[in-house]
């Protein structure tokens, strides 16, 4: 069952550029993708126009992977500075009782 989506609703860039990718994909309506992620087609077909307009979806492609690998990365950066920083507090605690 699809959700409907309260009016109004704010979509983020990210959402809307890997919307219009799905609806890229041959063999798949405009309909079938709005459908799927529920949301109105007629916001699917003015975002793939408004892209088409921009720098072209494989560009758009790569800054979504880019930035989501940020994200990954300074992610994963900030867990290894907290476990160096447990570590480096268990070397100090270890060294003071021997």
């Amino acid at each position: 069952m699809v959700k409907k989506r309260a009016k109004n609703t704010h979509y983020s860039l990210e959402f809307k550029k890997r919307a219009v990718m799905l609806a890229q994909k041959e063999g798949v309506t405009l309909s079938e993708i709005a459908c799927e992620l529920g949301i109105p087609r007629a916001n699917l077909s003015r975002w793939k126009t408004e892209f088409s307009k921009q720098d072209g979806l494989e560009n758009t492609e790569q800054k979504i992977d880019a930035l989501t690998e940020n994200k990954q990365l300074k992610r994963q950066l900030k867990e290894l500075q907290m476990e160096n920083e447990i570590l480096k507090k268990a070397a100090s605690y270890f060294a003071s009782h021997q």
